[in-house]
């Protein structure tokens, strides 16, 4: 069992964000693990690319409220981009060279 650290920032992949699950992955085990680390989490950055965006795993680890930072590619649907900002989530878009 997990518990007890005080961590600063996790830096978290997904299966996908959705605005209403959070961050999901397909795994329901993996999604155990990843669920108490990121509310033992300061910050939570999300690391995800264009295609995560939308889609919806089994399991949820993360509310969109818990989500600090999102990392992602310049692929990221600008509505949905808008609309998780707007939620108070910091999104870094960054370039491909």
């Amino acid at each position: 069992e997990i518990r007890g650290f005080n961590l600063q920032k996790g830096f978290f992949g997904a299966h996908g964000l959705d605005l209403e699950a959070g961050l999901t992955d397909v795994s329901a085990e993996e999604a155990a693990v990843k669920r108490p680390l990121a509310a033992m989490c300061r910050q939570v950055v999300a690391v995800l690319d264009a295609t995560k965006w939308g889609r919806v795993g089994l399991a949820s680890f993360a509310d969109l409220e818990q989500i600090t930072v999102i990392i992602t590619d310049e692929g990221a649907p600008p509505d949905m981009v808008r609309q998780v900002r707007d939620a108070g989530v910091q999104v870094v878009i960054a370039e491909t060279t």
